[in-house]
């Protein structure tokens, strides 16, 4: 199920959802800067709402598009984020709607650090080995998909428990874009 499946099976068709679909943000997904945070880390902190999840989406992206960061590590940051924070409040925090989680995203050169804090029961799923993605008869297994996705979106997760709390950090890194050689035209070589 992918993430615009995901949100009109969780929203509806409302306002939040058709926001999405057609690309703006929807106007009462405001987000909240806590005092103190510097231009190289920005903070949000969600309710444990499935409906939270598209807010957090626009706010990492408003984020990296601020400081130009590549498309294809958008990208993979949303989609990891939104696996995890599903996984979190889909089986983490069932239950807890009072509960809150906390989102820094941070920059330092070519590698933005995104970081989840929670209070849900410790479970560090990358100390886990994935099962294989075929049980023995040769059918797909269902489960562990989206840890596979997000292992091979990102370039390193982590996760450590703290006073009671896990904190989870997904680093993402890129090279710096390089312009044309002056012998080639956008990498195809013009002459001998």
């Amino acid at each position: 199920m992918g993430l615009r499946d995901r949100i009109d099976s969780k929203l509806g068709r409302g306002r939040i959802a058709t926001s999405l679909r057609l690309g703006r943000h929807p106007r009462h997904a405001k987000v909240r800067y806590p005092l103190g945070s510097t231009s190289s880390v920005t903070r949000l902190t969600l309710l444990n709402r499935l409906a939270e999840i598209p807010r957090a989406l626009d706010w990492v992206e408003a984020r990296c598009r601020r400081r130009a960061i590549p498309d294809d590590v958008v990208l993979a940051l949303s989609l990891s984020l939104d696996e995890l924070l599903h996984n979190l409040m889909t089986h983490g925090l069932h239950g807890q709607e009072h509960a809150r989680i906390k989102l820094q995203l941070s920059f330092d050169g070519h590698q933005v650090m995104l970081s989840i804090e929670d209070d849900a029961p410790a479970f560090d799923p990358w100390a886990v080995p994935l099962p294989p993605l075929r049980n023995a008869q040769g059918e797909w297994r269902i489960g562990a998909l989206g840890l596979r996705f997000v292992r091979a979106m990102v370039d390193d997760i982590s996760c450590r428990r703290i006073r009671g709390r896990n904190f989870t950090r997904v680093r993402k890194s890129w090279r710096e874009a390089r312009p044309p050689d002056s012998a080639t035209d956008g990498g195809v070589r013009l002459g001998p």
